[in-house]
């Protein structure tokens, strides 16, 4: 338990506090969004792939590549589905998303956009 009597934080707190962050820290996801989001990745759970977001957008990416060179029908139809909003908003989004994300770590400072991208 993290205590701050009159907003003054005991060094035990400030060291638990420190250790659940270090333990915590990867499992937080940045959202890109004009506003702070983050999300938690849940553990434990058979269809989530144990991987950075990073490493996911990559590869994503790198498939819907593919599709879009080798098997231009098949994307055509994806993009055409009831849920292709879906794919749609990721491939939108992910560059911005995966850069800004591969800034904060490199760097080790956040990097959000101010407004939307266009």
């Amino acid at each position: 338990m993290w205590k701050a009597p009159h907003n003054q934080p005991t060094t035990e707190s400030i060291e638990k506090l420190r250790k659940y962050h270090i333990r915590i820290r990867k499992q937080l996801r940045y959202i890109y969004s004009p506003t702070n989001l983050w999300y938690l990745k849940r553990k434990n759970v058979a269809e989530v792939i144990d991987r950075s977001s990073l490493s996911l957008t990559f590869i994503a990416m790198h498939r819907l590549s593919e599709l879009a060179r080798y098997q231009p029908q098949s994307l055509k139809e994806h993009l055409e589905r009831k849920a292709s909003w879906l794919l749609s908003e990721f491939i939108s989004k992910a560059m911005y998303q995966f850069i800004d994300h591969i800034s904060s770590e490199i760097t080790g400072d956040d990097f959000r956009l101010t407004g939307f991208r266009t």
